[in-house]
Parts: C-alpha cells; sequence; structure tokens
C-alpha cells in the first residue's frame, strides 16, 4: 500500500522515506490536498501536516473518503500546541491524529500499524 504524504516539510519527508522503505513500501510527497485527490491509487495512507498553509482538512479528509468503496486512511500530524488543528482533524474523521513529535519518533510503529491491518485503533 503506498503511502503519500502531504507536506512541505523536507524533514518529515526524509524521515518517512527511509521508514517507508525499511516497511518496503513507497512514499510519494505532495504540497497541497489536491494534489493528494488528483493522486488516486487504489488503496494508500495519507499522511497529513496539519500546518500546510490554506489546508482545509475537512474537504481533504471528505474527497479521500468518498472517492473509493475501501477509503484510503488517513494520519494527520501538528505541534502538539496546536491543538485547534488537532481537534479538526479528529473531527473531520481523520483515522488517526498524532503530534509532530509522535510522528517523528514513532513513525515506524504507526505507520506499520495503518500498513497491515485495515481497522486501527485510534
Amino acid at each position: 500500500m503506498p503511502i503519500v504524504l502531504v507536506s512541505r516539510d523536507l524533514m518529515l519527508s526524509s524521515k518517512l522515506e527511509g521508514v517507508a522503505r525499511s516497511l518496503g513500501q513507497t512514499l510519494k510527497s505532495v504540497g497541497s490536498g489536491a494534489a493528494a485527490l488528483g493522486n488516486a491509487e487504489e488503496r494508500q495512507v495519507i499522511v497529513v501536516d496539519l500546518e500546510l498553509p490554506g489546508l482545509d482538512i475537512a474537504a481533504l479528509v471528505k474527497g479521500i473518503k468518498n472517492r473509493t468503496q475501501q477509503p484510503d486512511k488517513v494520519i494527520a500530524y501538528a505541534p502538539h500546541v496546536r491543538t485547534e488543528k488537532l481537534a479538526a482533524a479528529k473531527e473531520a474523521g481523520c483515522d488517526l491524529v498524532v503530534s509532530r513529535g509522535q510522528i517523528m519518533s514513532d513513525a515506524e510503529s504507526i505507520l506499520r500499524r495503518f500498513l497491515e491491518t485495515d481497522n486501527p485503533q485510534n
């Protein structure tokens, strides 16, 4: 299952690229929600940076979840102090919402959980 990173964060992109490779997967980085919607693989894990300028997480999640019978899994992250953005992502229906620190320190287990099962626990 491909992994798509919706972010312009080069440090996290590099980190997730290494993790994806270690898990036998590919990582595609895109710079906007529209680009993520245009990247319609059959099934994928999408990691979204909630700090991306102009991002409407509710519209993005709705578009992702409505485009296939087996919707993609969406993981959203933001700095832990951005509580309003983290709450909005949960409300929008993201499958997992974590802090940036969590995704940086625990990316392998987070991605492995989503790659190995269709029903991860939040």
